[in-house]
């Protein structure tokens, strides 16, 4: 088990650290409005948070969106090219509360209960094993706190599903591909419940959850 964990951190380090330099601009071109509308409903659930945890960060395009509202943020992703963006980014506007680290989602390096928000934003769909990702979610976040997990569902209707294994293809695995029902009942079925959820339809389509630990 060891071994596996070992090789597929590798496999997912080189596979991100090989998109750094192109993430954003893959995003600003395919995926603008998608996260708008994630950052617009994350600056809403995320105003009364002082520590938040906002695990694969990527290139900090929402950690940096919330930098001004919340106290402090530590802002995690397997790939040190991508966390490399964010730094440059994070910099050249002189924001000062934000910590970039190196972490993996399934294993994250954090006391019990240390931040009263997690942000996990469209990363679940793509793990190996999701629900490891939720066990550690739900133990870094304090009982009161929440998590908000924007999350592409590969599996909403047909015309998400053959694109999604398209971008399979080109090497982007999906390894869920939920519907939003599917999605909801897989993050209740793992100790939280949603206390918000919005559907934003695409080519492929996205739930905006937010939920609290049962």
């Amino acid at each position: 088990m060891e071994t596996q964990g070992k090789n597929r951190i590798v496999s997912e380090r080189k596979f991100w650290n090989s998109k750094a330099k192109e993430y954003d601009k893959v995003v600003n071109k395919l995926f603008l409005k998608i996260y708008e509308t994630i950052g617009d409903n994350l600056i809403q659930d995320t105003d009364q948070s002082e520590k938040l945890l906002e695990v694969a960060t990527g290139t900090g395009i929402l950690a940096i969106k919330l930098s001004d509202q919340v106290a402090h943020i530590t802002a995690v992703d397997i790939a040190p090219e991508m966390l490399i963006v964010a730094k440059e980014k994070s910099d050249k506007k002189q924001i000062n509360n934000i910590d970039f680290k190196i972490g993996d989602i399934c294993n994250l390096k954090f006391d019990d209960k240390s931040f009263d928000t997690v942000v996990a934003s469209n990363v679940l769909h793509l793990l190996f094993q999701p629900e490891l990702a939720l066990q550690e979610i739900r133990r870094v976040l304090d009982d009161h706190g929440r998590m908000v997990a924007p999350t592409f569902c590969h599996g909403a209707n047909l015309r998400s599903q053959i694109l999604s294994r398209l971008l399979s293809l080109l090497g982007q695995k999906t390894r869920s591909r939920w519907s939003r029902k599917g999605f909801i009942e897989f993050v209740e079925q793992n100790g939280f419940k949603m206390t918000k959820g919005i559907y934003v339809n695409g080519m492929i389509p996205l739930t905006y959850l937010v939920a609290i630990k049962k």
